[in-house]
């Protein structure tokens, strides 16, 4: 009896042995695999620790303060003259730059006509180059150009020309490049005989911006800003009037630049607070989130406003933070002081803070 009672525990104590070895048993840890006897598991803390991900790279600092109006204005020193400067057209990089003067056209027999001129620089900060006549047949001979306005791939020139005394001609057209001239102007014809002047197309060539004049009555006369849009054709449909910038007052809202993505227009108004000299116009700005909204609430750039000068905006560049602009007193000179004259400018937004500081 005591040798079955001993073979049994032994045999007992075998099995419970195996069990454990096993990792099986019920009463024992929980079961955590398997390994090689001969390769014990590290022990505790001594794991292998993750590597931390590299830290985001710094936010990248914007171009200029969008926060801040356009505020450090300064002469194109280089370009201005003694005669009118004033309607510029600049190639998207800014290092190429048109605009219009009555500086005497060789051939023109003297005649004070605006003149289409061209000058460039190397940088953004490089001054401009002295200017030179652009000699292609854009300059047609006894006709005026007043607001060119180029694509982006500088293909088409929109212009407004005019002609004699009386200022007529063909008011909005378009000239094409062809190698490296400009064409003669050729008339829109959808917008043959329209009052629309100071056009200024998208840089997608899609829409045209224009100031459109518009009877009040009684003699007074308004003008509001409109679009004009290209079909599928290619053809410029009928006129709409901005409604958001509308009105029926005795001012003008004239001269719409925008931004190459269209959600930013700046324009000059006579709107209040008006300049001393009721026919000056002042610079205005106004954004929208999409192209296809209606614009904001329009905010005086007073930084820019002289309430003695007439003042017009002619480009934007793509970043939003550079203005080009032309401006001439409005008060009449004194006796026997010449008559005041236009000159260019550029205003630029501030330096964008560091978001690191």
């Amino acid at each position: 009896m005591r040798i079955g009672t001993f073979a049994s525990l032994t045999i007992l104590a075998a099995g419970l042995l195996t069990a454990w070895a096993c990792g099986s048993s019920s009463n024992g840890p929980p079961d955590e695999g398997t390994y090689d006897a001969a390769v014990p598991p590290p022990p505790p803390g001594d794991e292998p620790v993750p590597e931390e991900p590299p830290p985001p790279p710094p936010p990248p600092v914007p171009p200029c303060d969008y926060a801040q109006g356009f505020t450090d204005i300064q002469p194109l020193d280089t370009l201005n003259t003694p005669f009118n400067e004033k309607d510029m057209a600049l190639a998207p990089d800014e290092k190429t730059l048109y605009y219009v003067s009555n500086l005497a056209r060789t051939g023109d027999a003297g005649a004070k006509t605006n003149s289409l001129y061209r000058s460039q620089r190397t940088s953004l900060t490089a001054p401009f180059q002295t200017s030179v006549l652009v000699a292609d047949p854009i300059n047609v001979a006894g006709s005026s150009l007043s607001n060119p306005s180029l694509t982006t791939d500088l293909k088409s020139m929109y212009v407004y020309v005019t002609s004699g005394a009386d200022g007529g001609g063909l008011g909005i057209s378009v000239a094409t490049l062809t190698g490296t001239h400009y064409g003669t102007p050729q008339q829109i014809v959808e917008l043959a005989g329209s009052p629309l002047r100071e056009p200024f197309i998208t840089a997608d060539g899609s829409t045209l911006y224009a100031a459109h004049p518009t009877p009040v009555g009684s003699g007074t006369t308004t003008t509001n800003l409109t679009k004009v849009v290209k079909d599928d054709n290619g053809d410029f449909g009928a006129p709409t009037d901005l409604v958001e910038f509308k009105h029926d007052k005795p001012y003008e809202d004239s001269a719409p630049v925008l931004t190459p993505d269209q959600l930013t227009i700046v324009f000059a108004s006579t709107r209040p607070p008006a300049p001393l000299t009721p026919k000056a116009r002042q610079l205005w700005i106004a954004t929208r989130a999409k192209a296809t909204d209606k614009f904001g609430v329009p905010t005086n750039l007073a930084d820019l406003n002289a309430t003695d000068s007439d003042s017009a905006p002619s480009f934007v560049s793509a970043d939003g933070c550079r203005l080009y602009l032309w401006r001439i007193p409005a008060a009449p000179a004194a006796d026997g002081d010449p008559p005041p004259t236009s000159d260019l400018f550029v205003a630029k937004r501030p330096p964008a803070p560091d978001p690191q500081q």
